[in-house]
């Protein structure tokens, strides 16, 4: 019986896995928003996953028949922390697709970056967290007053890689730099923005080299956008 039902939930993951989201996949290719196609893939590979969790689930009890009490408890455990970290690994995905997706059809208004698509993810994560804390009974205050006292003693280790963490911040709430401008930094170089991450800022030059500048450094110097305010500019010519 045990053998039956995971198997049954293992077919069944498999079946909705190859077929029914390889239709959905195949059918918001064809619709113009692409919101959908966020989602679908944020919960295309987790239905495996929750499939093996389901069939573990439902064979747990035959299973249990044969084993102690201290075992069973254990296995339960251990069921609900796997189905809590994959579901929550899966919206934190959906949470980082999502942003994306606005981000782009907001365009300047939200800069689509690693470091905010990360933040979007850790947001979720931690929640997951949080709630499996709570599952087994932990309380969560002391940990956040511990955390507190630790990480005053964290900040002071890591200057140099909070200042660029939350340099990185800033430069993005100003949104005096954007993904995708075309910027000559001060002392550094120039050319057009690909990423701003949690520590630095990676510029391609006209050569098709990456520059990378630390964000502190960035949100120091003198930088002149050439796509602000607008992507046309002028340029002083001597004719004779």
């Amino acid at each position: 019986m045990a053998l039956t039902y995971f198997l049954s939930f293992l077919l069944t993951g498999l079946f909705i896995r190859f077929w029914i989201v390889r239709w959905a996949h195949a059918w918001a290719r064809k619709t113009e928003p692409k919101l959908d196609d966020v989602i679908i893939s944020a919960v295309d590979k987790p239905i495996l996953v929750w499939a093996v969790i389901g069939g573990f689930y439902a064979a747990h009890p035959y299973i249990g028949i044969t084993l102690p009490p201290e075992i069973t408890y254990i296995i339960d455990r251990v069921i609900l922390v796997s189905l809590i970290l994959s579901i929550s690994w899966s919206l934190a995905n959906l949470a980082g697709g999502v942003f994306r997706y606005y981000g782009h059809r907001i365009g300047a208004a939200v800069q689509v970056t690693s470091l905010s698509q990360l933040m979007a993810k850790l947001l979720v994560l931690t929640i997951g967290f949080i709630v499996i804390l709570a599952e087994f009974g932990v309380e969560v205050t002391p940990i956040v007053a511990s955390l507190g006292i630790g990480g005053l003693a964290i900040a002071l280790a890591l200057q140099d890689t909070l200042a660029n963490m939350f340099s990185g911040f800033y430069i993005l709430a100003e949104k005096s730099v954007r993904v995708g401008d075309f910027v000559n930094v001060e002392g550094a170089g120039e050319g057009r923005v690909i990423d701003i991450g949690w520590r630095t800022t990676k510029i391609i030059t006209l050569f098709n080299n990456v520059l990378v500048i630390p964000n502190k450094k960035l949100a120091e110097a003198i930088i002149t956008n050439f796509d602000m305010p607008e992507h046309s500019l002028g340029l002083s010519t001597t004719i004779s």
